[in-house]
This record gives structure tokens, C-alpha cells and sequence, in this order.
């Protein structure tokens, strides 16, 4: 498993085997480079691997110190499991980053999954007649002959994908592998080989509270709002679209009149009456700009499905006659890429993508 994710940490990686659990870690060391390798122990005897970035881990660390809490690191692996053993399931309330872990907690027998509120870092799972197996690439999972095992297509996911362009969670376009929803936990328990997933973060809330009033007070909070979002993420060198994603940005924006987003034909208002005193006017004002489509350039090839799922009517063939099927056919181009890949490895137990 270790091995399929080599690209994900190319500086190290470690593992941890206790009590029928296996812990496994390929790390991209970010933050304490010398001395924040995983998995990681806390005092309690609960251990850790996780992937992201606690944006305010140095304030939890202080509030933790102050407790009588010590450390042995600088990271924020430490802290995220001090904050566990210190505040139990509530401590994802103090949490502002994106991350994704897995905690054995031997005390209670249980292993914990969670992932961040909007869904940032990945995590799938998968529950066997041997236990529970977790990464975060799905790749790590095939690794597994019970994985293996019982492989086959989620249908459903398919028609996502077809209708959407992606695959809604939980479900993932295997049958047997599950995608943990952003804003839960998950609770493995081990002598029982039971799961039970519950949502800690509920976004709906903030759309459902009354609007806010959009005025200088609303734009001056969400300029603070949007500041401290950059400055958290730039410490850490990530990229410029985190702040966007800030929790606590979102809610906001949730709450705000639809007068703050769209008035007209301008859109984005808040943001820009929030940048009026950064930017030039060049810039608040030009036209939106898209990426190009990459399905421009594909061959006709690609308006003919797959045939190997059996999902499609015989003889089904996209019409550019009948209508733009330049979304449509892109996606067909990859769920054919996609299906061949799949039926390699069906035969051969490896995962390579086609020369």
C-alpha cells in the first residue's frame, strides 16, 4: 500500500503494527522537517497518521501548553493527537485547515477517520471480512487481495460521473470502496468490525441562519475573514486557492444576500468592494476568463462508450448533429481510458496507466 502512494511522500515513510492495527505513512515533510515523522504516539498510547495542514496549530499548542500539555515536536501531527487525547471527538471544533487522518485509540478499541469540513483531503475506505482498510488514494486499497477480491463497478457512480463529470460521495465507482464525506468522522469498532460514520460539521446551518445585512460592516468582516485565511495558509506555502475554502469564509458567504454575490451582471461583489483598495480598476473590472475545454481537440473516436460495461444500448452513439457534445464525449474519452486500465489489472493485479 505504502509503495502504490510513493509519489504522495518522496521524503520518507513509516509504519506502526500493534494489536491487529497496521499504520502506514509516505511523508512530504512541510512543517518540523527533522522530527515530524509518522505515525506519531501520544502519552495516552493512541497513535496518529495524517494528511493536511492545521492552519492554527501554533494557537492550539499554546491553549494545550497552558494545560500542562508537553511536546516532543514542532508539528502539527503532535497537536492534532494532543488535541484528541485533550478535548476527545469535540477537538475537531478547534481544527481550521484541510486534513485527513486515522487514529487508533486503544483505550477504546476503536479506530477514528475524519476529514476536514469541506473536503479538502481525500480518504476512502473499504470494510473486509478481515477489518477495515483506509488510504487516501484509492490505488493503496487495490493493494489488497480482500480489496481485490470483491472489486466491481458502482453503476451508480458511473451515471454520476456521466450526468456530472464527477462522482458524488460517499460513493466512489467501485463498489466496495467507500469515500468518507467531508465534515465526518468515521468509527471503526475493532472487536466488533463495525463502522459507524457520523457528520461533526453541518454546513446547511449557516445557509439556513438569518441573512446578514450587506453593508460596509459585512464586506470590512469578510475582508478580515479572507485576510487571516491567507495569512494562515501562506505560512504553510500553500496555494492561493485555500483562503476560498476557509470554513468560516464559506459560512459567511452563506449568509450574505444574493446582492453580494451577483448584482446584475457583475458578480463577486463582496469580494470586489472588499478589494477596491488593493487592486486597480483594470482588474475589477475585466471579463471573466475560463480554461479551455480539452475536448476540443478529440477525435470523433470518442462519441462512441466504452463497450465493455454494458451500460450503454448497442449501437449508442453521441450525435454532433443533434447537439454539443463536447462535455459529453470528453467524458466518455476517459471512461474508456479508465475501463481498459480496469481490465488490465483485473488480469494482471497491477495498476499502470496505458503507454
Amino acid at each position: 500500500m505504502l509503495a502504490s502512494m510513493s509519489h504522495r511522500g518522496p521524503d520518507g515513510q513509516g509504519t506502526f503494527v500493534s494489536c491487529g492495527v497496521a499504520l502506514g505513512h509516505r511523508r512530504l515533510a512541510i512543517i518540523d522537517l527533522r522530527s515530524g515523522d509518522q505515525p506519531m504516539t501520544g502519552p495516552s498510547g493512541c497513535s496518529i497518521v495524517f494528511n493536511g495542514e492545521i492552519y492554527n496549530y501554533r494557537e492550539l499548542r499554546t491553549e494545550l501548553e497552558s494545560g500542562g500539555r508537553a511536546f516532543a515536536t514542532t508539528s502539527d501531527t503532535e497537536v492534532l493527537l494532543a488535541a484528541y487525547e485533550e478535548w476527545d471527538h469535540a477537538f475537531l471544533d478547534r481544527m481550521i485547515g484541510m486534513f485527513a487522518f486515522a487514529i487508533h485509540d486503544p483505550r477504546r478499541g476503536k479506530i477514528v477517520l475524519g476529514r476536514d469540513r469541506l473536503g479538502k483531503k481525500p480518504l476512502y475506505f473499504a470494510t473486509t471480512p478481515v477489518g477495515l482498510a483506509f488510504a487516501s488514494e484509492i490505488k493503496a486499497l487495490l493493494a489488497l487481495p480482500q480489496v481485490r477480491a470483491d472489486l466491481d463497478i458502482n453503476l451508480r457512480a458511473v451515471r454520476d460521473y456521466l450526468a456530472l463529470g464527477y462522482i458524488l460521495a460517499p460513493k466512489t465507482i467501485y463498489a466496495n470502496i467507500t469515500r468518507l464525506s467531508p465534515g465526518c468522522l468515521a468509527f471503526y469498532d475493532l472487536p466488533g468490525k463495525r463502522i459507524e460514520i457520523r457528520r461533526y460539521y453541518h454546513p446547511e446551518a449557516a445557509c439556513q441562519a438569518p441573512k446578514l445585512a450587506f453593508n460596509m460592516q459585512t464586506v470590512e468582516c469578510f475582508d478580515a475573514l479572507l485576510a487571516d485565511a491567507v495569512r494562515l495558509s501562506m505560512a504553510h506555502s500553500l496555494e492561493l486557492r485555500v483562503p476560498f475554502l476557509d470554513h468560516r469564509l464559506v459560512e459567511l458567504v452563506a449568509r450574505l444576500p444574493d446582492k453580494a454575490k451577483m448584482s446584475g451582471l457583475n458578480q463577486k461583489v463582496v469580494l470586489k468592494r472588499a478589494m477596491a483598495e488593493r487592486l486597480p480598476r483594470s482588474i475589477l473590472a475585466r471579463a471573466k476568463k475560463g480554461f479551455n475545454f480539452p475536448a476540443y481537440c478529440i477525435s470523433s473516436q470518442s462519441l462512441e462508450p466504452p463497450a465493455g460495461p454494458g451500460i450503454f444500448r448497442k449501437g449508442f452513439r453521441l450525435s454532433p448533429q443533434r447537439e454539443d457534445v463536447t462535455y459529453k464525449s470528453f467524458n466518455l474519452l476517459i471512461l474508456g481510458i479508465w475501463y481498459e486500465i480496469y481490465e488490465r489489472f483485473r488480469v494482471t493485479n497491477r495498476w499502470e496507466p496505458l503507454s
